[in-house]
């Protein structure tokens, strides 16, 4: 996905990771625009639900950076990109 919206409607409320060659991740994190960690987790069940320290983040552009284990081959998977949060 590119976009979610945390609306509590049922529908694209966090932003996961869901791969079927990843069962654990070393970290997955979402940083704001000047580069500030906003959320973290290392648990693969896990998704950020567009909040940091219990208050709503402004709508916009976040990047996510994922390092994880690839279960066929034991190299390391890493993913970047961006995720506009949506209000």
């Amino acid at each position: 996905p590119t976009a979610f919206s945390p609306n509590d409607d049922g529908n694209n409320d966090d932003f996961r990771m869901y791969s079927a060659t990843i069962s654990e991740i070393d970290y997955f994190r979402i940083y704001d625009r000047w580069g500030a960690l906003v959320w973290e987790t290392r648990n693969s069940d896990e998704g950020w639900d567009g909040n940091y320290r219990g208050k709503k983040m402004n709508p916009g552009v976040y990047v996510y950076v994922l390092e994880a284990p690839c279960i066929l081959n034991d190299r390391t998977i890493l993913k970047r990109g961006g995720i506009t949060l949506m209000r």
